[in-house]
């Protein structure tokens, strides 16, 4: 038996995890298989004489996943890799932010006692209900653009038969976009209580809030490795 330690990217929640042991445990000669999220690495015991390191990698990269080696060299590039993504997470949560709180005042501020009509008249549902919903229309937009990850994830593990965390983001922010659309559409046709059938500001806000958490815990991923490095160095 021969025992291989194999980094495994593009993992985002515990049925990532979960996905890439049962397609590892499902190659012919592998003894046991353990994948670890937070660290993104997989254990591997297998019989060489039945399967190899390359049958290993294909089987995590058909579960829709990304095998790298862990040799210095790879670290580094898969460290720099890590950077840049939360480069882009980061500007990708400024560019949906800058949008979703605009539309979430402005699908809330007509509930909110006080704040009735402090929308101004020309998006003000009382008296431009179209106008209203357009304005949330235009402001969802720009906030499905950068959360366009989620869809990607979401409905490629749906296809794989193994959703996850994102498949239900993704399910759920299109549906409520879509009906939403439905009540804009239901609005020009002179139905103004269609109105109460728009849900674009939720659809915003779980993606706002969703990449939000995202970069928080990538934040902390990174400081644990790190303190996990140092560790090992005084062993």
């Amino acid at each position: 038996m021969k025992r291989l330690e194999l980094g495994v990217g593009g993992m985002s929640c515990a049925a990532c995890s979960a996905r890439v042991e049962r397609a590892l445990k499902g190659v012919g000669g592998v003894e046991s298989a353990s994948v670890n999220l937070a660290a993104e690495r997989a254990n591997i015991v297998y019989d060489e004489n039945v399967t190899d390191e390359a049958a290993l990698k294909k089987a995590v990269k058909d579960a829709g996943y990304n095998p790298f080696d862990l040799t210095e060299n790879a670290k580094a590039e898969m460290a720099a890799k890590k950077a840049n993504e939360k480069r882009d997470m980061k500007r990708r949560l400024i560019f949906a932010a800058a949008f979703g709180i605009p539309l979430f005042y402005i699908a809330m501020a007509p509930m909110i006692k006080g704040l009735e009509h402090a929308l101004p008249r020309f998006i003000d549902p009382e008296y431009n209900t179209l106008n209203y919903a357009l304005a949330e229309l235009i402001l969802v937009i720009p906030i499905l653009i950068a959360g366009r990850r989620f869809y990607r994830s979401g409905f490629k593990a749906l296809w794989l038969k193994s959703p996850n965390m994102d498949s239900l983001i993704a399910v759920s922010t299109l549906a409520a976009t879509l009906y939403s659309i439905y009540g804009v559409i239901k609005i020009a046709n002179g139905d103004m209580h269609a109105m109460h059938s728009l849900y674009f500001e939720s659809a915003g806000m779980i993606i706002v809030l969703i990449q939000f958490g995202k970069y928080l815990e990538t934040l902390s991923k990174g400081r644990t490795g790190d303190a996990i490095k140092k560790l090992m160095s005084l062993a």
